[in-house]
């Protein structure tokens, strides 16, 4: 329960600081495109910007909390072995299947321009393809181990793992999406980049953080016990 709650606490730490420099991005770099010429989206508001950094900082203590869960529920063994390799291709996974394939059914759009706004078609299904990018990859993750048990080829392996991936990108296209309008082409192509970055930024900051305050943590335990440290780098 101590390790649980170790890494828990360590999600949490790294999550809402990754929230936040996410957020200073997105205040620094993505806000500023909805307040254009011809947007009708409204910036430049105290209110918005605190809002915006408080949105990163809280999505980020979230993320993180539930990233930690599934490393401990992965890896509740050992946790301090090769912590590198284990914990970026997690953040990697996390970014595409919360942040990638839903971005890619359904981008997102400035404030009042449609793109995932609360009245927007496609709101509802927002949480359905979320859940749909998460289950995607541990899927295919799944049918990859079970088939190389069984003793299928590499080859067989790799096409039964594109074709979940295949499976769940046409799933997400079969959902409604909310398009965007009241925005100039070059607004709303600058505001998508921008949000599928900072929400890179996020996932790379918490894949980083986690990272290295466990390999922190690691080499606190382990030097009163006079052993290395497998990272894994």
């Amino acid at each position: 329960m101590n390790v649980l709650l170790s890494l828990l606490a360590r999600g949490a730490a790294a999550g809402g600081a990754a929230g936040l420099v996410s957020g200073v991005f997105s205040y620094l770099l993505t806000d500023p495109v909805s307040g254009r010429p011809g947007s009708s989206a409204a910036a430049g508001s105290p209110h918005r910007h605190t809002g915006i950094l408080m949105t990163g900082t809280v999505t980020g203590l979230v993320l993180g909390v539930l990233f930690a869960a599934v490393y401990a529920l992965l890896h509740r063994r050992d946790p301090d072995r090769a912590i590198w390799s284990r914990t970026l291709p997690l953040a990697a996974a996390g970014f595409a299947a919360v942040g990638l394939l839903p971005f890619l059914w359904d981008p997102a759009g400035p404030p009042g321009a449609g793109g995932r706004t609360p009245a927007g078609p496609g709101a509802d299904a927002w949480p359905t393809a979320v859940a749909v990018g998460l289950v995607t990859p541990v899927l295919a993750r799944f049918l990859h181990r079970l088939m190389a048990e069984s003793g299928h080829g590499a080859t067989v392996r790799r096409l039964t793992v594109a074709a979940v991936v295949v499976l769940g990108l046409g799933t997400l296209f079969a959902f409604p999406a909310s398009p965007a309008v009241g925005v100039p082409a070059d607004a709303l192509r600058d505001f998508r980049v921008l949000s599928l970055s900072a929400t890179a930024v996020l996932w790379a900051g918490l894949g980083l953080g986690f990272g290295a305050l466990g390999l922190r943590s690691a080499r606190t335990r382990t030097a009163r016990a006079g052993t290395a440290v497998p990272t894994g780098d």
